[in-house]
């Protein structure tokens, strides 16, 4: 504000020079000029009136470089000009309409103020000065000063004449607050009386409650007054709020043996009062109801500073003491103590900002006493320290040293010995704390010599497994604060920083750091040396070579000639580089020489040494020159470029050539599959003033593999890949001699963007033989593709032809946005899917009509595909599928299908329904099955009808349910494959290859069982409810075993958990044992596991010893087994025995034991299945059997069904008797039977059976 009142001043100046018509012209510059500065600009608008007694500006702006922060309107001064004749400066009035501060004005340069202090005397003028009125309507300043925008008006009154002073300002706000600002003051020169009142009062809410941040923001007043001569000064000072005075104190200043020259000036200062209501309430208890301020002292003529008394005083806080200080600074006596304590012991909340922070008791003592020596001593020591995030049990600090004050030539000297320590620290941060550990503890020693630098002669660190030690002399401003540095810290386990750091460190290691630097000025030279001891990072791809003995050695200087990296040598067990650089003006060079001892470290592929050898230069006129070489085992690549300055850009050229001999090894590395051999060769220039560019690429490749295995016999071979890129300044793009030649495949084609951004695209593909990616085919395949850029996309077109018939062609339309209008057309067949379905072999042509319209997915294609002699076959299902024909028609994202096929074994199968074509591919299928064999020819024969549907996401969740028809079916109970030399043993395949693996997965013995065949992505498992319908004809044959059993049986759960209810009840049967016969009296058959029949058979009988005897036959139909059980309980040779010969096995004859051999080969699955077997399946009867009664006559039984619910049997004896067995199953609960006797014997009745 200075500079305006400045201008004002200024303006009121007569110039008796200059007319008032030139009032614009030379004096305004000149009162601008004057009162203009660095980084201030001040300027005046409508100036007018300069010699005349009232003059006036409509503007007055003060600018900075940011621009103008405070402006002044319609300012004017009406003084008096003849009582500058009497040496008088009489101005009526300085006024200003308004006055406007926009913003906080920036900092003019860094003055400092002057190191002298200058006495209070009033400024000896050469006239007098009085201001009758000083005003200023109204002043607004704006929230970025004060927080909120203020308006207020200032009145007063100013008046300087013959050594007495007299002033009165008042600042009032005129906006909805309240507050103001009086300021009332006298002084005489002579008598040096002085009378100073002072009020500054706001309301609620005020200024100074928002900024202090005063809790409830009180209704603030402040008063200063005073009335005495300013050798014996005093004054009263009050603060109060809301209307109650908190603070209250007095304020002396004087002079003793003011006669003197110079004189002595002593000051006491008291203040006291209750600071609760001015803090917020956490903070109450610190400062208790009553808090005091006591300090009293004099400043000696000579300059000594005796502060004789210093006293604090709160409710947990005490601090005394006392201060000698001599003219030249250095202290001659000093005494501090203090405690931090509450009196019932409990922690002391401290008054600090921030986050919370406690201590339990802290104490503080330091004294010294130079006429008892030069030993000072110092000793802080605090408990319980606590904050959210840090709690350290205790804290201390013991100090001691001297202080020799300088006399004559003697220099002054300080010196401190400082010992740390913190015990108990627990932080909040468990990755901080492990670093830091429990306790910290260490010493710090330093000294200063009068006109020498400062001096850390040591420093000590000690953490938990980390030691720092470092020393520093530390120059002061006269040498630009020039610092020497050194230092060492040594980490015993670098895992403790792991945590800080996210990376999984390990290892240990000492790092060295010495030098020289400059801080402000930019200037150092450094030299940093760091060990290490197995040092890991936790990065696979550097750890390893990073095991042993590392060490890093690096020197960089910079200076007013440049920035130099003089050295950075890296030597490892594994590894080694060297490195330097230099920057300077007239140019800069840097140099890389790395090389790593055995890359198979990192990546075992790539086993043997890699080198990397760089370096960049620049010269005075800007040229740019850099180099490159990269070694590793078969491989090599090297670059080189240069760039000159043209212009306003640079003029670049470069070449680089790669040579990989054997590609398999960076598999690993790119992540892709590849192979083979490739050289390079890549050249090219660049403009970056016009964008102009060029390259061309020529490439050689030997047994190239890259992507899918598939590709593989493509690319094998000698190949090359040619290819030019020219871009022009006016923006056209060409890549032109697009040129691939392999023996199996070829590629040529051009791309070109003319000056108008338009594109074509030509290319031309042929495919030497399809059968290397089709097995069943043979001959070459053709395609010939254009694509030219139209308004807002692209016409394409292209045709292409193959082997078996196959044609395509296409056209249509690609827009900008990915929008598609295609038609596509053409016959494929379908063994061209082979390759990509296998162990499955489909075979067949399918014809498409197809147009795509819309976005680039499934359900923007619409149209029909036509199968035609089509043949499936699936291996792990045992099953082919021959004739397949129908349509599959393609609309709204839905495929639906009508397709039909005839089963290799017999039967037929058609699929009816939709199913979507975008996830979660909703279904709506029919599986309709037509007398369809299925047989697993070592277990099971059967025919099947019904139909399966399939409802919902085939993603997963799809319901499958239906009924099945099962018709006469044959279970035949197999032989044991073990031979006398017992279980084959397993076969074990050590490391095989992709293609063993392969195989061993399809067929559901390798070590991914679950890749069996399909290799489906696992998907929520489908319910199930499907009814498999057998009421009669399921026999059961083998081991001596021939029975029928019938049923109903329900799969329900799910896919993944099939839950089988029901089963196949025994319905007749019987069991051959060494020609007796024995019939089943109970039994049945259900479905376990992956689905082998269960089978559980008993026939129960009396032997002819009495014995009660249990055969059982139990277990998957594919290996059961048999057990005998008997009452009275008896071993089971000893049951077989009995049941066999009715007698014990003691007591049976070599034959009867070769006989019991032969029975428990039979039963065991190794006795074969029998002449009559072999007869019965001649005749293709249902069962054949030879009886002997109880007389011991024989007889021969045939029996047949005849229809779905018919059976009929013949049995004729030796004796010439017959007999004729009818079952009829009227219902599946109702049976009539029936039979006539060649004797005449019949009989007639109904049965009913149910299970539950």
């Amino acid at each position: 504000m200075r500079y305006l009142w400045l201008s004002l001043c200024l303006i009121g100046t007569p110039i008796l020079a200059q007319q008032a018509d030139d009032d614009r012209g030379f004096l305004t510059g000149l009162i601008e000029d004057a009162v203009s500065g660095l980084g201030r600009e001040v300027r005046l608008e409508g100036f007018e009136g300069a010699l005349s007694s009232r003059a006036t500006v409509e503007a007055i702006t003060i600018a900075d470089d940011t621009g103008v922060w405070l402006r002044l309107e319609d300012a004017s001064l009406q003084w008096n000009r003849s009582a500058l004749l009497s040496g008088a400066i009489k101005i009526e009035e300085l006024a200003a309409e308004r006055i406007l501060l926009n913003r906080v004005p920036e900092a003019a340069g860094n003055e400092l103020p002057s190191a002298e202090a200058t006495p209070f005397a009033l400024p000896d003028l050469p006239v007098s000065v009085e201001i009758g009125e000083i005003r200023a309507d109204r002043i607004e300043i704006a929230r970025e000063f004060l927080g909120e925008p203020v308006a207020a008006r200032l009145q007063g009154a100013v008046s300087l004449i013959e050594g007495q002073a007299d002033a009165e300002l008042a600042l009032q706000r005129i906006d909805d607050k309240i507050g103001q600002f009086s300021l009332d003051t006298f002084f005489d020169d002579e008598t040096g009386q002085l009378d100073l009142s002072l009020i500054a009062e706001e309301g609620q809410s005020g200024l100074a409650a928002r900024l202090l941040g005063l809790p409830g923001r009180p209704a603030l007043r402040l008063e200063v007054d005073g009335d005495a001569p300013i050798s014996e000064f005093g004054a009263e000072l009050t603060l109060a709020t809301n209307g109650q005075d908190q603070i209250t104190g007095h304020f002396q200043l004087g002079r003793e043996n003011a006669d003197t020259t110079p004189a002595a000036t002593w000051f006491n200062l008291a203040l006291g009062g209750d600071l609760r209501p001015l803090l917020e309430e956490d903070y109450h208890a610190f400062f208790g109801p009553s808090s005091s301020l006591l300090a009293s002292g004099v400043r000696h003529g000579d300059g000594r500073i005796d502060l004789s008394s210093l006293s604090i005083d709160s409710e947990q806080l005490t601090l005394g003491g006392s201060a000698l200080v001599s003219a030249e600074g250095w202290p001659q006596a000093f005494d501090l103590t203090g405690t931090l304590a509450a009196q019932d012991g409990r922690p002391v909340r401290l008054p600090v900002a921030g986050p919370r922070t406690e201590l339990r008791r802290a104490e503080i003592e330091v004294s010294y006493d130079a006429d008892d020596g030069e030993g000072w001593t110092g000793r802080f020591a605090a408990t319980g320290f606590a904050r959210p995030d840090t709690r350290i049990e205790a804290l201390t600090l013991d100090g001691t040293g001297t202080i020799s004050p300088g006399e004559g030539d003697l220099r002054g000297r300080f010196a401190a010995e400082l010992e740390y320590q913190a015990d108990g620290i627990m932080l909040e941060d468990p990755d901080l704390s492990r670093a830091i550990g429990p306790a910290i503890t260490g010493s710090l020693n330093f000294a200063r010599l009068e006109g020498e630098p400062f001096v850390v002669q040591d420093f000590r660190l000690s953490g938990a497994g980390l030691a720092v030690r470092s020393n520093a002399i530390v120059s002061g401003p006269e040498r630009r604060f020039r610092s020497l540095v050194d230092a060492q810290v040594r980490a015993s386990d670098f895992s403790r920083f792991a945590g800080l750091t996210e990376l999984d460190l390990q290892g240990n290691g000492q790092v060295d750091l010495n030098g020289r630097l400059q801080p402000f000025d930019g200037i150092f030279d450094i030299s940093l040396g760091v060990e290490t001891r197995d040092l890991g990072l936790g990065l696979a791809e550097l750890d390893p070579l990073l095991a042993g003995q590392t060490s890093l050695a690096l020197a960089v200087a910079r200076d007013e000639t440049g920035t130099r990296l003089e050295n950075l040598t890296l030597r490892g067990d594994h590894i080694r580089a060297d490195a330097r650089a230099e920057i300077t003006g007239e140019g800069a060079s840097a140099t890389v020489d790395a090389r790593i001892t055995d890359l198979g470290r990192v990546l075992p592929d790539l086993a043997g040494p890699g080198t990397l050898r760089a370096d960049l230069s620049t010269d005075e006129a800007g040229l740019v020159t850099a180099r490159a070489a990269l070694a590793a085992p078969d491989t090599l690549l090297e670059a080189t470029g240069t760039a000159t300055p043209q212009g306003e850009g640079y003029a670049m050229t470069g070449r680089a050539t790669l040579d990989a001999r054997t590609l398999s090894r960076f598999e690993a590395l790119a992540g892709v599959r590849m192979g083979g051999a490739l050289s390079l060769e890549l050249t090219g220039d660049f403009d970056s003033g016009t964008g102009a560019a060029s390259a061309t690429l020529r490439t050689l490749t030997q047994d190239l593999r890259a992507g899918p295995q598939g590709l593989d016999p493509l690319l094998r071979g000698s190949g090359s890949l040619d290819a030019g890129f020219d871009r022009r300044p006016s923006g056209r793009i060409a890549l032109t001699g697009l040129n691939a030649q392999f023996p199996n495949i070829t590629a040529q084609g051009d791309v070109v963007i003319d000056d108008a951004g338009q594109a074509q695209a030509d290319l031309a593909l042929r495919l030497a033989d399809v059968g290397l990616l089709a097995p069943d085919f043979a001959g070459p395949a053709t395609a010939d593709v254009t694509a030219r850029q139209v308004a807002g996309g692209w016409q394409v077109s292209g045709q292409g032809t193959g082997p078996a018939g196959t044609r395509l062609s296409a056209d249509g339309r690609v827009g900008d946005a990915g929008q598609l209008a295609l038609s596509l057309a053409g016959q494929a067949p379908l063994g061209l899917a082979n390759a990509f379905i296998a162990p499955r072999q489909v075979s067949g042509l399918a014809s498409f009509d197809l147009s795509v319209n819309g976005p680039p997915r499934l359900s923007s294609i619409g149209g029909r595909v036509t199968l035609s002699d089509g043949r499936l076959t699936a291996p792990n299902l045992r099953q082919a599928i021959e004739a397949i024909s129908g349509n599959v028609d393609l609309i709204s994202g839905q495929a639906s299908m009508d397709i039909s096929g005839d089963l290799a074994a017999g039967g037929q199968v058609g699929v009816n329904g939709s199913v979507g074509l975008v996830p979660p591919s909703n279904a709506d299928l029919s599986l309709e099955l037509r007398r369809a064999r299925l047989r697993e020819p070592a277990l099971y024969e059967t025919r099947a009808d019904g139909t399966v549907q399939i409802a919902g996401p085939l993603a997963g969740g799809a319901r499958i349910f239906g009924q099945v028809d099962i018709g006469r079916t044959e279970i035949r109970v197999p032989s044991s494959p073990v031979s006398t030399l017992g279980d084959l043993p397993a076969v074990t395949h050590v490391s095989p290859g992709p293609a063993v693996r392969r195989t061993l997965d399809r067929a559901g013995v390798g070590p991914d069982p679950d890749a069996a065949g399909d290799g489906a992505v696992s998907t929520r498992p489908y319910p199930l409810d499907l009814t498999i319908n057998a009421p009669s004809r399921i026999f059961v044959r083998g081991r001596g075993l021939d029975a029928e059993l019938g049923g109903s049986l329900r799969l329900s759960g799910t896919t993944g958990d099939v839950i089988p209810i029901g089963r196949f009840d025994l319905l007749r049967g019987r069991l051959d044992v060494l020609g007796q016969r024995f019939a089943l009296t109970e039994g049945y058959a259900q479905l376990q596991g992956d689905f082998t029949p269960y089978l559980r058979l008993v026939a129960r009988t009396e032997a002819r010893s009495g014995t009660d005897v249990s055969i059982i036959v139990e277990g998957p139909a594919d290996d059961p087994q048999v057990s005998f059980e008997s009452s009275p309980e008896l071993p089971q040779d000893e049951v077989l025995a009995q049941l066999l010969f009715g007698r014990d096995l003691s007591s049976i004859s070599p034959l009867q034991a070769v006989q019991l051999a032969s029975a428990v080969a039979t039963l065991s699955g190794r006795g074969g299945g029998g002449a009559l077997e072999g007869f019965r399946e001649g005749l293709d009867l249902d069962d054949f059997d030879v009886t002997t009664d109880e007389d011991g006559n024989a007889a021969v039984r045939a029996g047949k069904y005849i229809s779905e619910n018919i059976y009929t049997d013949i049995t004729i004896g030796s004796d010439g008797t017959s007999e004729i067995n009818l079952n009829l199953d009227v219902t599946d609960d109702v049976t009539a039977r029936g039979s006539f006797g060649s004797e005449g014997e019949s009989s007639l009745g109904i049965f009913y059976e149910r299970d539950y």
